[in-house]
């Protein structure tokens, strides 16, 4: 069995206390890490720590919103959630927050769900997309 390295400092690992960078979840991974790289514990300590943007996947918009109500939200498109429990002022401030800003709602949608079978909401999605500003002066020539 071939001996590890760190990646990061050069030391031998041991047997336990190695990370891959599949493990490394709450922290930044080192910049040109790859997937067969591993890193020792007192590397993995000193890592900076992931933030709320990095954390979020791809596609993910508005990754500086705090609001659990506002579940997407970017330059065209928008999704609400309200949820069962009550999120309801939370809910209508940004709801007339996303209206007032041009977007406009298009559907909802109550996922459905089961538990021990009864049909319960746990919440709902609004879908909002943004509308382009359209000029609604008329083209038609007075005669």
């Amino acid at each position: 069995m071939a001996k590890e390295y760190c990646f990061v400092c050069g030391n031998k690992l041991g047997i336990l206390m190695k990370w891959s960078l599949k493990e490394l979840k709450k922290e930044e991974p080192p910049p040109n890490m790859s997937t067969t790289d591993k890193i020792c514990d007192k590397c993995k300590d000193n890592l900076p720590k992931r933030d709320k943007v990095t954390n979020l996947p791809k596609g993910s918009g508005n990754p500086t919103s705090t609001s659990k109500a506002v579940h997407y939200k970017d330059s065209k498109c928008a999704v609400l959630i309200l949820f069962a429990s009550g999120n309801y002022d939370e809910f209508n401030r940004e709801f007339s927050k996303l209206t007032s800003e041009g977007y406009e709602l298009k559907t909802s949608y109550v996922p459905p769900a089961s538990l021990a079978g009864f049909s319960i909401a746990l919440g709902s999605f609004f879908y909002f997309q943004k509308l382009e500003n359209k000029s609604t002066e008329s083209n038609v020539s007075a005669i």
